[in-house]
């Protein structure tokens, strides 16, 4: 299923029985403009508490969720009735990688280097106060993350995790600076 630059895509036992996992697994995309490629940016899979043939036999994505149906909504495979009346589980989609906001821009945010080896700067022109700093893989998890941070001219992070894609998130003051990494 297709909505704008995001791209969702389910699996489940009962159309693709060669599922690694033998559960049922969705798969979101979203299309850098830029690049015209297509990046993972969620991977939800069925739960030991969700029906592991049917998790994913319909989906549904707006703006803000993803919407997937399950046989039922505790994995359990009993013919009541009330057990075969089918469940929705809903998952909040991850803030779009695109966003940018200009009052940050205006603040002059530079990152560098980008492939990064070992160290990574980020410099402004002016202080940021309360800055929260997140890097995470393309798979949403976290590899970095400082919480509170004051940025006054250049800060620089050790970058010591696995040779990738990334995405550096940076919240000041409200707004969100979101941009890609590769680490070399």
């Amino acid at each position: 299923m297709r909505l704008g630059n995001r791209l969702l895509i389910s699996a489940n036992e009962k159309n693709i029985s060669s599922i690694t996992s033998g559960k049922g697994m969705c798969y979101l995309y979203e299309l850098d403009l830029s690049t015209d490629t297509w990046n993972p940016i969620q991977t939800i899979k069925a739960e030991v508490n969700y029906s592991s043939k049917e998790f994913g036999i319909k989906v549904i994505l707006d703006d803000e969720n993803i919407i997937i149906g399950d046989a039922n909504d505790n994995g359990a495979d009993q013919n009541l009735e009330l057990q075969r009346s089918g469940a929705a589980h809903i998952f909040e989609i991850p803030q779009s990688l695109s966003t940018t906001d200009n009052d940050i821009e205006n603040k002059s945010i530079v990152t560098y280097p980008n492939p990064v080896r070992n160290v990574l700067y980020i410099q402004s022109q002016t202080v940021l106060k309360e800055c929260h700093i997140t890097i995470t893989d393309v798979l949403g998890r976290i590899v970095y993350t400082n919480p509170n941070t004051i940025i006054d001219g250049a800060y620089e992070i050790k970058a010591n995790f696995s040779q990738g894609t990334y995405i550096l998130r940076l919240v000041v003051e409200g707004k969100i600076y979101t941009t890609k990494l590769i680490k070399r």
